[in-house]
């Protein structure tokens, strides 16, 4: 089994907070989403790989997720609240001679699985009860429009079709097995001098 993420249905990339609490409207919904905050590099074999976020009732969130903003325009009807957990990777090789072997594993369960996918399908079967009372019950998959970085193709040299005081859009490929590669605009905006790239 693959530890990739984007090979994960439930992988929805680098979202925020409000988008989580659309896709997560009932008790035990979850979903895998990408570790944003940078880490201070350590010399550790254990890092962040990504967070696994599941939507819990208002008793059970993190003291930022229990009250809703005034402008959530669901506010009224929204009866879960969120709660996330990082899920960590561990890099060990057992001789000289093989492969790096990666493992993954979540605060308050004690087992390491060889993939995101073993540890959620864990979660779900034996119903366990993580920190703060997130329980898994249903994986929500990616819509066939929530697209990934690994799907657009850019041309060797980058073809602006505009640009503004934000960023600017250049031309690249969308390219999903089984269909019809198309060209397609990338808003690639710059905060900071970094690049930060939207389809």
């Amino acid at each position: 089994m693959s530890n990739l993420l984007t090979e994960l249905l439930y992988f929805h990339g680098t979202v925020d907070t409000r988008e989580c609490r659309e896709l997560l409207p009932e008790i035990g919904d979850f979903l895998i989403r990408n570790h944003i905050r940078e880490n201070e590099k350590s010399d550790s074999s254990t890092s962040v790989f990504c967070v696994l976020t599941v939507a819990v009732t208002p008793d059970q969130a993190s003291a930022q997720s229990k009250e809703l903003p005034d402008n959530y325009s669901l506010k009224d009807t929204c009866i879960t609240r969120l709660k996330s957990y990082p899920i960590f990777t561990t890099s060990s090789k057992k001789t000289k001679d093989e492969n790096e072997e990666q493992t993954f594993k979540i605060q308050g369960v004690p087992d390491k699985f060889a993939s995101i996918q073993s540890l959620c399908d864990h979660l779900i079967s034996t119903k366990h009860v993580l920190a703060s009372g997130g329980s898994l019950m249903k994986p929500i998959s990616r819509q066939p429009w929530q697209l990934l970085a690994k799907n657009i193709e850019y041309p060797e040299k980058e073809i602006v079709l505009g640009k503004g005081a934000y960023g600017r859009v250049v031309k690249a490929k969308l390219v999903r097995e089984g269909k019809e590669t198309i060209d397609v605009a990338v808003k690639c905006s710059t905060e900071n001098g970094d690049a930060i790239v939207s389809f």
